[in-house]
């Protein structure tokens, strides 16, 4: 029984990878540009430029779609107007802030 639960436990670890979202790839242009801009506008300047990355993928098979389609879900791309609006809320008082939140909106940084 021990032997089964080990078993059934190393496979996990072992299958983990297989469904992470691998966004590590690609070097991550945005990161000496953010230094110094709030840790949320940063967060949402990595989700914006990860979404976009993700939609500009060509489907080919349906792997790629389910893969796909988990990144969309892991970094809530659907939720990304609502956070945008939500921290320019939050930042209405600091004009710098707010420039730095357009320029994660477009990917201009």
């Amino acid at each position: 029984m021990l032997r089964l639960s080990v078993l059934a436990g190393l496979l996990c670890v072992l299958a983990g990878p297989a469904f992470a979202i691998d966004d590590n790839v690609v070097a991550r242009p945005l990161d000496s540009r953010l230094k110094g801009t709030p840790a949320d506008i940063a967060a949402l300047a990595e989700r914006e430029s990860s979404c976009s990355r993700w939609a500009k993928l060509e489907i080919s098979n349906e792997a790629t779609d389910a893969r796909s389609q988990r990144a969309f879900v892991y970094h809530r791309c659907d939720t990304l107007t609502v956070d945008m609006a939500a921290l320019r809320l939050k930042y209405a008082q600091s004009p710098a802030d707010l420039q730095d939140l357009d320029a994660a909106g477009t990917g201009d940084r």
